[in-house]
């Protein structure tokens, strides 16, 4: 069972989202969205990669979205693609495209 103040933040969070009339994932994720090129250094264990950023800089652990994962999308090392970064933790992020060969 909830406490009393958990129940009443829930509510009045809600309410915000109902009077600024979208759900509560658009409100959580506007503006927050960073996408980075990089390039893929390496190939982890559990489809993850590692990506060297271009602009930032920064090596980041990645995974492939389910968009070009259902186009059987292959991705070698030296592979430029695009990264959108996790919101809550910067290290980690999502390919959404491979443009190519470096």
């Amino acid at each position: 069972m909830r406490a009393r103040g958990t129940t009443l933040r829930l509510m009045n969070r809600h309410r915000r989202y109902e009077a600024e009339g979208c759900t509560p994932m658009e409100i959580s994720t506007a503006g927050r969205s960073s996408t980075f090129r990089g390039v893929v250094e390496e190939r982890l264990p559990d489809a993850l990669f590692r990506v060297r950023l271009t602009e930032a800089s920064r090596r980041i652990v990645a995974h492939v979205d389910a968009t070009p994962r259902r186009n059987f999308m292959r991705l070698l090392p030296g592979d430029r693609v695009t990264v959108e970064l996790a919101v809550r933790n910067r290290a980690r992020g999502r390919i959404t495209r491979r443009e190519g060969a470096e």
